[in-house]
């Protein structure tokens, strides 16, 4: 549902799956360097640890996320952090099929370059919560 929101608004995508530095390399670096755009995810810790990473070689950072994290039985308990402007628009976020649209609308309206703040930095390591399942929508620019 992320992607596909993403696409209906007109936002080029990409599937990550296990090759984040082919698509780095061969896709996002180049480009990136040409025009600094930002670039959003719905991904694991994981990914995005290697995303921030890869990023300070081009001089951005992590700007906004949304840790969504999925406890067993079900409970889904989001941490949003970012900009003020952008901690209020994820007040709410879809916790049912609908959770990757929600994300989807939230990060195209974050661009994160007006963003001063430095709290969604290095939040978390790339490990998920025990007993659970933690995915994050993010903006780096």
């Amino acid at each position: 549902m992320f992607a596909q929101e993403l696409g209906f608004r007109g936002v080029a995508t990409s599937n990550v799956r296990d090759n984040i530095a082919a698509l780095w390399y061969q896709a996002l670096r180049t480009q990136l360097r040409i025009t600094r755009l930002p670039f959003a995810g719905l991904t694991d810790r994981a990914a995005l640890f290697c995303f921030e990473e890869l990023a300070r070689d081009v001089g951005m950072k992590v700007r906004y996320r949304v840790d969504c994290v999925l406890e067993q039985g079900g409970r889904v308990r989001h941490e949003v952090t970012g900009d003020l402007a952008a901690v209020e628009a994820a007040r709410g976020p879809g916790t049912d099929e609908s959770f990757g649209r929600a994300m989807a609308q939230l990060v195209s309206q974050q661009d994160g370059r007006s963003s001063r703040s430095v709290a969604a930095q290095k939040r978390t390591g790339p490990f998920g919560p025990k007993n659970g399942t933690a995915l994050v929508a993010w903006v780096i620019a």
